[in-house]
C-alpha cells in the first residue's frame, strides 16, 4: 500500500511470541496498515537464536522485521510510537530519513481501558501470566498480582499449565490403566518439541508419566508451560473432570484476588463497577470466564463484567491521537479511526 502521509502513528503490541503493529495517519486518523506476525512464521534466518518460547516476540529482531514490513509503501517524515513490549533498532528509521518522536510506553491495562472508554473500574488480564489494575478517580492504579510465575500469576496460563500436568500425573500414579489425559499431554509436548526443531527428550521411557517429566526438565519456560492451558481447555470440553476443575479453580483464584483488591481500594462502594477482562485465558476459555464471573458477581453484585476483544493497538492509537491533538481536536480523528477499525474488523 502506498501512502503520502508524512506524520504517522505506530501503535505496537508485542508479546512472548507475537507482534502486532497498527500504522495510522496522525493527521486524519485513517488506518494505513496493520502487520501481525507470529514468531513461528518468521524466517529462522531473521530470528537467529531467539527461540519462540523464550520471549523472542519482544526481541529487536522481531521488532525490526515487523517494522520493515509495516513501512513498505510508506514514506513518512515523522513517526510517533506508542507501544507495549516493543523493541527495535533506531536505524530502521534513521536509514530512511524518518524522525522518531519520543516513544511512549503504555501498559496493556491502560490501553484496554482507553479502548473500552472506561476511566474508573477494574481491568484484568489473564494470559501467560495474570495482572489486574484497579482504577480510581484521581489516583494511580492499584496493581493486583503481576508477581510472576513463582510468586503469583494466579489463574494465568502458567498456573493452569503447571496444575493441569501435576493433577493428571498425581492421579495417574494411582491408576492402573493409562489415562487418556496423560496420553494427550505427552502427544502435545512431543508435537511442540518437534515444531521447535528439537527431538522429543525421550524415547518412550518406562511410562508416559516419566516421559512428560523428562520433557519438562529439559524445557520448562513460561510460554511453553502456558501453552498447555489450551490443551487443558480442550480436555475439559471432552469431559475431563480434572481439567474442568483446574480451569474453574483458575477463574476462582483470579477473581478472589480482584474481590480483595476492590474492597481494599474502596471501589466496592461504587453503584456500578465496570470489570473489563482480556487476555487469551479469559477470552478463549468459557469455563474460566464463567467461574471468574460467578465469584465476582457473588461478592460484588454491582459489577458489570465484559470481555474486551479490541486489540491493544486500538486503545494505543486513541491515546496517541489525544496526546497529539488534545481531546477536543482529536474527536473527529478518533471517529475516523473507529470507522476504519470497524471496516477492518479490529
Amino acid at each position: 500500500m502506498h501512502s503520502t502521509a508524512q506524520n504517522i502513528i505506530i501503535a505496537a503490541d508485542f508479546g512472548g511470541t507475537k507482534g502486532d503493529l497498527l500504522l495510522v495517519d496522525a493527521e486524519s486518523g485513517a488506518i494505513l496498515k496493520r502487520v501481525q506476525e507470529d514468531i513461528h512464521s518468521v524466517p529462522a534466518s531473521v530470528m537467529g537464536e531467539k527461540a519462540p518460547t523464550r520471549g523472542g516476540g519482544r526481541s529487536v529482531e522481531m521488532g525490526n522485521y515487523c517494522l520493515t514490513k509495516g513501512l513498505e509503501g510508506l514514506s513518512p517524515q515523522v513517526v510517533h510510537i506508542i507501544y507495549t513490549g516493543f523493541n527495535y533498532d533506531e536505524s530502521i528509521f534513521t536509514s530512511r530519513g524518518i524522525r522518531c518522536v519520543c516513544p511512549i510506553n503504555l501498559s496493556e491495562e491502560d490501553g484496554i481501558m482507553v479502548a473500552e472508554d472506561c476511566k474508573v473500574g477494574v481491568c484484568c488480564i489473564l494470559g501467560t501470566g495474570a495482572t489486574t489494575m484497579i482504577y480510581k478517580e484521581g489516583e494511580p492504579p492499584f496493581i493486583v498480582d503481576a508477581l510472576g510465575p513463582i510468586c503469583g500469576d494466579w489463574g494465568g496460563g502458567v498456573y493452569i499449565g503447571y496444575n493441569f500436568v501435576r493433577n493428571i500425573l498425581r492421579e495417574q500414579m494411582f491408576t492402573a490403566e493409562l489415562m487418556w489425559e496423560t496420553s494427550e499431554i505427552l502427544s502435545y509436548l512431543e508435537e511442540q518439541m518437534i515444531k521447535m526443531g528439537e527431538k522429543p527428550a525421550v524415547e518412550r521411557a518406562r511410562t508416559p508419566s516419566w516421559d512428560i517429566v523428562r520433557i519438562f526438565l529439559r524445557r520448562h519456560d513460561r510460554s511453553f508451560v502456558a501453552s498447555l492451558a489450551k490443551l487443558c481447555d480442550k480436555c475439559a470440553r471432552q469431559e475431563s473432570a480434572i481439567a474442568r476443575e483446574n480451569l474453574e479453580k483458575a477463574g476462582e483464584e483470579a477473581a478472589v484476588n480482584i474481590v480483595r483488591g476492590v474492597r481494599y481500594t474502596g471501589v466496592d462502594k461504587l453503584a456500578t463497577l465496570p470489570v473489563i477482562v482480556s487476555g487469551s485465558i479469559l477470552l478463549r476459555s468459557d469455563i474460566v470466564y464463567e467461574s471468574f464471573c460467578n465469584v465476582i458477581k457473588k461478592h460484588i453484585p454491582q459489577a458489570e463484567i465484559r470481555r474486551s476483544y479490541k486489540p491493544q493497538t486500538y486503545g494505543q492509537t486513541i491515546r496517541m491521537l489525544e496526546i497529539l491533538h488534545g481531546k477536543e481536536k482529536a474527536a473527529s480523528r478518533i471517529m475516523r479511526f473507529k470507522m476504519d477499525a470497524v471496516k477492518m474488523r479490529l
